[in-house]
């Protein structure tokens, strides 16, 4: 996950880790791949904004883990409350 957000932002950045959300696994099973979408809440130096919504999506054959989609949003103020960021 880091390498794929720092792809994204050009740079490390910072997110709670322990507090990676899995959103949804699917399964193809003709080829027995898995699809495992994971939502993780960025943010900078000492848990200060600007906050975003990371979320990617990677593909799982076998041993082969591979970022398929990536998708970022910035988190306005008003859902800050409503997050549970430490």
């Amino acid at each position: 996950m880091s390498k794929e957000v720092e792809k994204y932002y050009k740079e490390p950045k910072l997110w709670y880790r322990g507090s990676e959300k899995i959103v949804e696994i699917t399964k193809d099973e003709a080829n027995y791949i898995f699809y495992v979408t994971v939502q993780i809440q960025t943010f900078e130096g000492a848990h200060n904004p600007p906050y975003g919504e990371e979320t990617i999506i990677f593909r799982i054959k076998g041993n082969e883990i591979k970022p398929i989609q990536y998708k970022h949003r910035n988190i306005p103020e008003e859902e800050l409350e409503k997050l549970k960021l430490r």
